[in-house]
């Protein structure tokens, strides 16, 4: 029985010379990229390709782009693209993710992180076309940076929040953030991704050698322990058997540290 191989190589990114635009070719079907050499005609290829994987290389990929240039004048919440989105909501988090100095938080460099695969992927589509798939897509090219899976999750929990803040303010229909939500995270096991390594407890000798070096540093850990376990029992719900559990943790963790 004759086994088809399966053919690995890529589509090239042509040029078609009567139009002067780049060109990619799926399942025998032409995309036209835009003017060939131009960083927007390079994005479109990526996303492209990137996305034809979700189709099972059977067909064209399953969501029509549209660029935002080719849109048209229309209410905001059609006509916007995912750059425009960003953009916008980026000048809203520089404001809202401040330290009560004024500074700004460590979820700023998370947002960015987060958002630059969909940027290079999808900057140029209209944000009322980017549904479920193209967000799994987007999931695709952090599990091939080589981001471990928790990372990820929460990642793509950061995309879908753009998103939300986007409908909030009525920049993309409802229905886009709401459709978003059907993306799962990523479960152990049953993934690519690569798994994070375990936090280990601090070794005991280690303990020790803090507690003769620095005299006060038991008496101090002992303090933040019990401050931590205190406001953990006061935050939590009406759980008295997780309640009891974290308090004989708490004695026994105690008992380790030498006033």
């Amino acid at each position: 029985m004759h086994v088809p191989r399966l053919n690995d190589r890529l589509p090239n990114y042509r040029l078609h010379r009567r139009s002067g635009q780049a060109i990619v070719t799926l399942n025998g079907r032409d995309h036209y990229l835009g003017r060939h050499g131009s960083d927007a005609s390079r994005r479109e290829y990526d996303r492209l390709i990137a996305q034809w994987p979700q189709s099972g290389r059977n067909s064209a990929p399953a969501t029509d782009h549209q660029p935002a240039e080719q849109a048209g004048s229309e209410h905001p919440a059609t006509s916007n693209s995912i750059d425009q989105v960003i953009h916008a909501f980026w000048k809203n988090a520089q404001v809202h993710y401040r330290k009560p100095d004024g500074s700004l938080t460590s979820e700023i460099d998370y947002f960015r992180q987060s958002l630059r695969p969909l940027r290079r992927l999808y900057g140029q589509t209209l944000a009322c076309q980017f549904g479920p798939k193209a967000l799994k897509v987007v999931r695709d090219q952090m599990i091939g940076l080589g981001w471990c899976r928790s990372n990820i999750n929460k990642q793509i929990s950061r995309v879908k929040s753009v998103f939300r803040w986007a409908v909030e303010n009525e920049l993309v229909p409802p229905s886009i953030f709401h459709g978003l939500l059907a993306v799962k995270c990523l479960q152990q096991g049953r993934t690519n991704a690569v798994e994070s390594k375990p936090v280990r407890p601090v070794p005991e000798a280690s303990i020790r050698w803090h507690e003769v070096k620095y005299p006060a540093w038991g008496t101090f850990l002992r303090a933040a322990v019990t401050r931590l376990v205190v406001f953990t029992l006061d935050t939590m719900s009406g759980d008295s058997q997780l309640r009891d559990s974290i308090s004989n943790s708490y004695v026994t963790s105690v008992r380790m540290i030498r006033p």
